[in-house]
Formats: C-alpha cells, sequence, structure tokens
C-alpha cells in the first residue's frame, strides 16, 4: 500500500515561485490527510552522498540531484513524488492499493522521426538489448511507490559508480531518469508501448494521458505537469527547434520532405544531435 506522503524537491536556496507555490496548495487541498516532505539542503545531506549528487550539485545541475533524491526518499519513505509544477485534477485513491504506479512517457512525433519501432518487437520488446530508447519510457515526474520498493532500489542503484562530471569536465547528462526507469523496469517486464501495463512486483503503468503535459489532457487525466521547472533549461539551438516544431507551415514541408530518403536520415540526425548536446 502507498503511504499517504507527497514528496517534492527544491535544491538551490531560491525561493519557490509563486506559481509553483499555488501547485503545491493545490496538493494539500487535494490531499488533506497527506503528509508534504520537501527534500532540499536542510533535509538532505549531499556531503554524505554519492559522488554523482555530490558533483551534481557542486556545477549547480540541480535537476539531476532531484533524480537522485527522489528515488532516495521513495524507497526510504514511500508514497508519491511530484515535480513541483505537478497540477492535480484527481485523487488517486483507486491507485493507492499498489505497490507502483506511474504512467508512460510518450514522445510521439520523435517515435516516428527516430523509427523507434523499428528497434522494438511487435510486443514492445527491444531487439538489440543494448539499445537506449529515450522517446518512449517511463514518467518520473510524478510516481508513487511503497516503502523499500525494489524497483526503486534498482533505479538508486544505477548510480553506484557513476559521476556527474566525466574525466574530461563534460557532464552525465544524456540518460535522465525516465530513461533510467525504463532500463530498470526491463527486468520487471517493462514493454516500449504506450499502454496499461502490469509488471512484476505489483507495478502499475499507464497510458501517458493519465499524468500529461495540458496538450494532451483528456478525460482520464489525473494530473498535468505543467513543464515550469526552472532546472532544466534549453539550449539555443533546442529553443530553436522547439519553436519550429510548434509551427504548422514548418511541420507541413517536414513531413512532405521526410519521404524523401536522404533527407529523412538528415532530419533524424539533426534531431538526435539537437537534443542530446
Amino acid at each position: 500500500m502507498i503511504p499517504k506522503i507527497i514528496h517534492y524537491c527544491w535544491f538551490g536556496g531560491n525561493p519557490l515561485p509563486d506559481e509553483l507555490l499555488t501547485y503545491i496548495d493545490g496538493w494539500k487541498k487535494m490531499f488533506p490527510e497527506f503528509e508534504i516532505k520537501c527534500w532540499n539542503e536542510t533535509t538532505f545531506d549531499i556531503s554524505t552522498s554519492l559522488p554523482f549528487v555530490q558533483e551534481a550539485y557542486q556545477v549547480k545541475k540541480y535537476a539531476f540531484v532531484a533524480d537522485y533524491v527522489r528515488m532516495w526518499a521513495m524507497y526510504q519513505y514511500g508514497g508519491i513524488y511530484m515535480d513541483t509544477d505537478i497540477q492535480v485534477l484527481k485523487r488517486f485513491d483507486e491507485f493507492l492499493n499498489y505497490r507502483f504506479f506511474t504512467a508512460m512517457e510518450y514522445h510521439g512525433d520523435n517515435v516516428r522521426i527516430n523509427h523507434v519501432e523499428e528497434k522494438l518487437t511487435s510486443q514492445g520488446y527491444k531487439k538489440n538489448k543494448e539499445d537506449v530508447i529515450i522517446d518512449i519510457c517511463i514518467e518520473s515526474s510524478i510516481f508513487a511507490a511503497e516503502k523499500n520498493h525494489p524497483f526503486i532500489k534498482d533505479c538508486l542503484d544505477y548510480y553506484i559508480g557513476k559521476h556527474f562530471v566525466l574525466p574530461d569536465g563534460t557532464y552525465y547528462d544524456k540518460i535522465i531518469v525516465p530513461v533510467i526507469m525504463a532500463l530498470e523496469a526491463e527486468k520487471y517486464g517493462f514493454r516500449y508501448v504506450n499502454e496499461f501495463q502490469t509488471l512484476k512486483e505489483d507495478m502499475h503503468l499507464f497510458p501517458d494521458e493519465y499524468f500529461t503535459h495540458p496538450s494532451k489532457q483528456t478525460e482520464n487525466t489525473y494530473a498535468l505537469h505543467m513543464v515550469k521547472n526552472s532546472w532544466k533549461k534549453m539550449n539555443f539551438k533546442q529553443r530553436i527547434y522547439a519553436k519550429l516544431a510548434q509551427m504548422k507551415v514548418i511541420k507541413n514541408i517536414y513531413n512532405k520532405l521526410e519521404q524523401i530518403p536522404l533527407i529523412q536520415k538528415a532530419f533524424d540526425k539533426i534531431q538526435r544531435d539537437t537534443w542530446l548536446k
């Protein structure tokens, strides 16, 4: 059973913006009987944590600190983790008897652009175990688990022996926590499909519409990820790509050009390079 605790992280020392405080107030109104725990420099000891966490904190990459700390808190206490920019629409009572639940994170446009389905079997398993699928993964902005759940322990163990600051001075920031969760869930029977899944250890995954972006909201949506997290900044190329992707004319031109094989390969490389740099 999921304990009645809500966890969130806020590192860096800056005050929470009013908009994020509004979302947290919404949690209190929706779940008045829940304890709410904030994990920050006061409540979590960075100095005794793993090198990955210490290094990410030292270079002010607080999102990667929070990636680990959310898992640590969930393993130690159990409960529901939410990013500070989660707007809750409905209570989760019918899910609290599960040992773990969350939704899929599914980027449909990227799945098509990157031809992800070619890397998967018809059931959604990876053909090549070494592949890392970044466009179909597990939602990490909101998820719930009982205390000491083995899947959460596996996610924590992923960070053991890893450094955030690499020998050449670059950062270990290409594999983010939704992808890590998907990788670790494979041993529990996880499939790279945007549908209901019941895995080993009473893990339940819902289609992405359950916990999703406002643009994907449906009658089945329980919470919205408003994507206001100031820790996660896009670089210049990413901002340009995102703006172009929103323009209907550009999309129409892209869809026609993509039918030409050489241009299709070029677009694939541009898209991957843009988001992974």
